[in-house]
């Protein structure tokens, strides 16, 4: 009696090789080999993401170094004016105009030298290994303040022209106050209208004055960052 169809296919079936344990190792040993290789390269791309990451920073640091270089130069600049000028107008007590020449450089003096030392700290106090965000908080802080410095050091410094090139005068030994009081006057009175303006159109053309008075430095820092937040993983 032939045997039925399917007792052969089972036969057949039972009849298969079987995949030998070496075969099913070498699968193993592959499957694990890629599984390393992706941690391999997950690393990589980790580490060159922080590479990256470190490029960016040290652009943004050296932007903000030539920011301090300036400030620190301004710092230097105030200190020596006021160490100049505080021994002559204590000198000349008692001729009370060139006193007033004298404190009204001494007080522009200090302005320079408190709106460096201001800036200084606010840059001072970045702290590139908080994040991005922070970092942005920071700097934001520090273009506020440089703002606020370049706004009043230019208004006082289109008067402190005056009582610098009549102090000049008098100590070369022309003291024109002497003489012609007028001409100190009136030279004081367009010193100050100057300061009034030049206050008034810094917030009349606010966008523009702001934009000017943060300078490259700052302004380039604050790419870098803004970059940094928007694309952290991208090459440079």
């Amino acid at each position: 009696m032939p045997r039925p169809a399917w007792a052969a296919s089972a036969n057949t079936c039972a009849g298969s090789p079987a995949i030998p344990p070496e075969t099913t190792m070498e699968l193993t040993e592959l499957q694990n080999a890629w599984r390393q290789l992706d941690t391999r390269l997950a690393g990589l791309e980790a580490q060159a993401r922080e590479q990256r990451l470190h490029r960016r920073l040290d652009a943004l640091r050296s932007r903000i170094r030539l920011l301090g270089l300036g400030q620190g130069l301004q710092l230097l600049a105030g200190a020596a004016l006021v160490v100049t000028i505080a021994p002559w107008w204590i000198e000349r007590w008692g001729q009370w105009h060139l006193v007033a020449y004298g404190i009204g450089l001494h007080a522009y003096g200090l302005l320079l030298l408190i709106t460096a030392v201001v800036q200084l700290l606010a840059i001072a106090i970045l702290d590139y290994r908080q994040p991005v965000a922070k970092v942005q908080k920071r700097l934001l802080l520090v273009r506020r303040v440089r703002i606020w410095g370049e706004r009043w050091g230019l208004v006082a410094g289109f008067t402190a022209w005056v009582p610098a090139v009549f102090a000049g005068l008098a100590w070369g030994g022309w003291d024109i106050w002497l003489s012609r009081p007028s001409v100190v006057l009136i030279n004081l009175g367009a010193g100050l209208a100057m300061s009034a303006g030049v206050a008034w159109l810094s917030y009349r053309c606010r966008d523009w004055f702001e934009r000017e008075a943060v300078g490259g430095s700052l302004r380039a820092a604050q790419q870098e960052l803004a970059a940094l937040e928007q694309a952290p993983d991208r090459a440079d």
